[in-house]
């Protein structure tokens, strides 16, 4: 049995509609309108097909839909999108065109060799990602991380400020990530700041000591997350087939910067002792069924 969800970081899924024998068509949400992001399960060794159906044209050149504007020779290529099997490795389909009989439709096709894949518009950069590389660079002596404050659904929106004197009087301003379908932007900005902070080019350097550069990594973090579920602090139950268990936790000081807090945690039942971090993020992957109590306290390094 075929089985589609979106319920994880990043996903984007409407109704699903069968229409015949391994032929889907996909509904897109109405706050997403062209990004899609969706897990299907049961496909191993079937050729499955799926149809995208925009509201609007515009939204349908956004896949790369084109109008050869001569009906006796028309044009059917299109965006191709991505599929994976484990998240982090993505390939293209085999085959992907305009489904010409239905305006602005778009349809793609593979015989899938694993039975769980997600499939995507483009392949995906997450809020996660995005924690995990923070935590890589925020002890590095260039940076600081630090927050604007909560977006409107309660995620943290993170400011970063790379130069040796961050109160210089020059001062760089960048804003990244301000739709969720832009992933690649934060893919550049990673290589921008690890080119910043590595201390291999004069001219860098150079330039480090007269300016200070401010990024704003994500803006759209609320689009980005889309439908992740976040629990409150209190008893979770997960299926013991779950890969990885992430906690993201924020410490609050009048006197230390948010990149200058310490954490000491410990997950009872796994952990022997307490363990110490810089990071807002924690990972356990691939835990043992059973039951867990999470602890977490924040030092003020003053």
């Amino acid at each position: 049995m075929i089985q589609f969800d979106g319920d994880f970081e990043n996903a984007s899924l409407g109704q699903v509609t069968r229409l015949a024998e391994d032929w889907y068509q996909i509904g897109l949400r109405p706050d997403t309108t062209y990004w899609t992001h969706f897990r299907v399960r049961g496909c191993k060794g079937r050729k499955i097909t799926f149809n995208l159906t925009f509201v609007s044209r515009t939204h349908a050149n956004r896949w790369g839909v084109r109008d050869s504007g001569n009906p006796e020779d028309p044009d059917y290529t299109c965006r191709n999108p991505y599929f994976s099997c484990d998240g982090e490795t993505w390939h293209h389909f085999d085959d992907a065109q305009t489904y010409i009989t239905v305006p602005n439709t778009v349809s793609f096709r593979h015989r899938f060799e694993a039975d769980e894949v997600f499939i995507c518009y483009t392949i995906p950069y997450t809020y996660s990602h995005l924690q995990s590389f923070l935590g890589r660079i925020a002890e590095h002596p260039l940076v600081q991380v630090e927050s604007l404050g909560p977006t409107r659904d309660g995620h943290d929106l993170p400011i970063v400020t790379v130069g040796p004197n961050p109160d210089a009087e020059d001062v760089l301003f960048f804003v990244c990530r301000e739709d969720g379908d832009e992933p690649t932007s934060n893919v550049a900005l990673e290589g921008l700041i690890d080119r910043l902070i590595a201390g291999q080019d004069a001219a860098v350097t150079a330039m480090l000591d007269g300016c200070v550069l401010k990024f704003v990594p994500m803006v759209a973090i609320d689009a980005v997350v889309a439908d992740q579920r976040y629990a409150e602090p209190a008893v979770l139950s997960v299926p013991s087939t779950t890969k990885l268990i992430v906690f993201e936790f924020h410490g609050a000081s009048f006197r230390t910067r948010p990149n200058g807090m310490v954490y000491r945690y410990r997950l009872q039942g796994f952990d022997a002792d307490w363990r110490t971090t810089g990071a807002r993020r924690v990972e356990y992957a691939d835990l043992p069924a059973g039951d867990y109590f999470f602890e977490i306290v924040a030092v003020d390094r003053d």
